[in-house]
């Protein structure tokens, strides 16, 4: 059997070792475009969450399958992400409910948010229990009591947990329990809602496209010279049996 060149047995040995480089160039820029996506998340949404920035999953190449995936993860018993929501845009509707309790307020919202500016978990349940003092609620004319329903005089669209103004003491003269300030409005705290439409706003397919554009090729020279430093080193563990 004639013998190979060493050209020849070079390029063998690098036939063999690109599927292994391929696989690990695309993971490489795969996790590139994970960290890129996460480090502008709070340039598309306000005070993103720790789940939220976590959302984003990598599965890696291998020498068989050249696909490396950047996803989005299920949530908690195997349903969509609300992520994807703000990627294709769509309509969200209750699970079990009727309908969606919503903040409410233009500019200012009326109940305080968390750090992250998000409604308190369980906050309809809590404001209808008297367990949770909206924004404002603890001095002016607000905090008589909050109810659930359609205020009379108001039409449907207008359903939602709303606060009273404190009803002040009788004064001489004026019936028991009186609201003496009929200056104050009643308090929309929480809209009811059988939907929320959701535009495309996070758009992260588009900046994965353009972490890979740029990085792939820089990734796939760094990884010939680590898949070549594996393959001498463990071919010089078989020669050294």
């Amino acid at each position: 059997m004639p013998r190979m060149s060493e050209t020849q047995r070079t390029t063998l040995d690098y036939n063999r070792m690109l599927p292994y480089i391929i696989a690990r160039a695309l993971t490489l820029v795969a996790k590139d475009a994970q960290a890129e996506v996460v480090r502008e998340m709070p340039q598309r949404f306000d005070r993103p969450t720790p789940f939220t920035l976590n959302a984003l999953r990598v599965k890696p190449a291998t020498a068989r399958d050249h696909t490396a995936q950047v996803f989005v993860k299920d949530m908690p018993g195997g349903k969509k992400h609300y992520l994807l929501l703000q990627e294709f845009g769509g309509v969200r509707v209750p699970a079990q409910a009727q309908t969606l309790a919503l903040p409410w307020g233009k500019g200012k919202p009326s109940i305080r948010l968390n750090a992250y500016g998000n409604a308190p978990r369980g906050i309809a349940k809590a404001l209808l229990q008297e367990k949770y003092q909206p924004a404002g609620a603890e001095g002016g004319d607000y905090g008589g009591g909050v109810f659930s329903g359609v205020p009379r005089g108001r039409t449907a669209d207008k359903a939602g947990i709303w606060r009273r103004p404190k009803r002040k003491a009788a004064k001489k003269g004026k019936r028991k329990g009186q609201i003496t300030n009929r200056r104050q409005p009643l308090r929309m705290l929480l809209g009811y809602e059988r939907q929320a439409t959701f535009r495309p706003l996070w758009r992260y397919h588009e900046t994965v496209k353009r972490v890979v554009q740029q990085r792939y090729f820089g990734r796939f020279r760094e990884s010939v010279g680590a898949v070549s430093a594996r393959f001498i080193r463990r071919s010089a563990e078989k020669a050294g049996r």
